[in-house]
């Protein structure tokens, strides 16, 4: 069948909506394909244009169809354009202002024009000036001058205050939580604390991403925990590829080791139940910390915590050692192996490290958590993801193991 365009003033005028329907009848497949084909690309001289002329030409693409499925918002967004080409047809679109967007808009709802028609609802008045306020703005920078009208109606935005800093909670308070928890709470804590888990994460544990080793430094062996955890849900495409670690520090290390028993069960891989675990409920662990927090609330207050407060306290720490950006954030990953090849990358090898000066709870790298610890909200501007946050000045190799730290 020949397509007549007469036949169809909808694809030739994008003001029009004569026959849209039917053309999407009879071209179910290529109606959208038809009306874009004969979008006008010429441009006009912006202080000789006319309203009609701009909503004619092509530079609106919102009268245009996105899909073969939006001819109900075509129809909506073309009505509109053609009761504008009634009432300011001839208006030079650089004469267009705030001002006048407000009159015409209670002209729409009056039904106050030239034609006689009658009143719109406010919805569709709004869209109509909404279309005359966006081919304005877009014919004024395409011309390269100053639109008078503003991109979007209402007032100018006022600039966002400045977001504070978290609130973490203090060693003292960690401390006393982990006093009053039970085992298996006390090993989230840890999981979360000294390897930086996120609840997702802490979910998303098996048995067999929990290893435990021995590391000698200073002629002490201590030993440690490396925990491998999913990127991505359980079973989809990137999970048995993409992973992160975290190697929890000898006082996080007992603490899991310690808990292990008492979690999960022998009829399940996994050690936490979650959605893909029918058989046990899912644990809540912010009420879990709401509990304990209760629990010292006689000398520490009843300040309740989630566990991502609890891993952003492990983020300040690693922030205060030094540790690249892209530790700090969870933003790496790297490709699953055995425990020594992904101990051995550079991501490994940093984790490692801090996991060495962190022998204690109340260890020297732990002093960012004493006192009221915050943790900014976004990464100085200009920090790569291998450099520390702090600053940008520290070599590039920094995160290397010295000679003395044997795995």
């Amino acid at each position: 069948m020949i397509l007549v365009t007469g036949d169809f003033p909808c694809i030739t005028d994008p003001c029009s909506v004569q026959g849209l329907r039917r053309l999407a009848v009879e071209h179910p497949w290529d109606w959208d394909t038809l009306i874009l084909e004969h979008r006008g690309a010429g441009k006009l001289p912006f202080a000789e244009a006319t309203v009609a002329d701009v909503l004619r030409s092509g530079l609106l693409r919102r009268l245009f169809p996105n899909h073969v499925d939006d001819v109900e918002r075509l129809r909506c967004e073309r009505a509109g354009a053609r009761r504008l080409v009634e009432v300011v047809a001839e208006l030079p679109i650089a004469e267009v202002a705030e001002h006048l967007l407000v009159e015409l808009r209670t002209r729409f709802i009056d039904g106050q024009d030239d034609q006689g028609g009658s009143g719109l609802s406010p919805a569709v008045a709004s869209r109509a000036v909404a279309l005359l306020r966006q081919a304005a703005w877009l014919s004024a920078r395409r011309s390269g001058v100053l639109p008078r009208v503003s991109r979007r109606a209402g007032r100018a935005a006022k600039p966002a205050p400045a977001r504070a800093s978290r609130q973490l909670p203090t060693l003292r308070k960690l401390k006393s939580m982990l006093l009053h928890g039970a085992p298996a709470e006390r090993a989230v804590l840890a999981l979360s604390l000294g390897g930086g888990l996120g609840e997702a994460d802490v979910l998303r544990l098996r048995r067999c991403d929990v290893h435990a080793f021995r590391s000698r430094t200073d002629g002490a062996h201590l030993r440690l925990v490396l925990v491998r955890t999913l990127v991505g849900e359980p079973g989809g495409a990137r999970s048995t590829e993409a992973v992160r670690i975290a190697v929890l520090p000898p006082w996080a290390a007992a603490l899991v080791i310690e808990g292990l028993p008492t979690i999960g069960g022998r009829s399940t891989k996994w050690l936490f139940p979650h959605r893909y675990d029918h058989d046990r409920h899912a644990p809540d662990f912010r009420s879990m910390l709401s509990r304990l927090s209760r629990m010292a609330a006689p000398r520490l207050g009843s300040a309740s915590y989630s566990l991502a407060d609890v891993r952003r306290a492990w983020q300040c720490v690693a922030r205060e050692a030094l540790l690249p950006r892209e530790l700090v954030r969870q933003s790496w990953r790297i490709r699953t192996g055995s425990w020594q090849q992904m101990l051995h990358t550079r991501e490994g090898r940093a984790l490692h490290r801090l996991a060495l000066h962190w022998l204690t709870l109340g260890s020297a790298v732990a002093g960012p958590l004493r006192d009221a610890p915050t943790l900014a909200r976004r990464a100085p501007k200009g920090c790569l993801p291998h450099e520390p946050e702090l600053s940008s000045g520290y070599p590039k190799d920094w995160c290397l193991l010295p000679a003395s730290c044997q795995i």
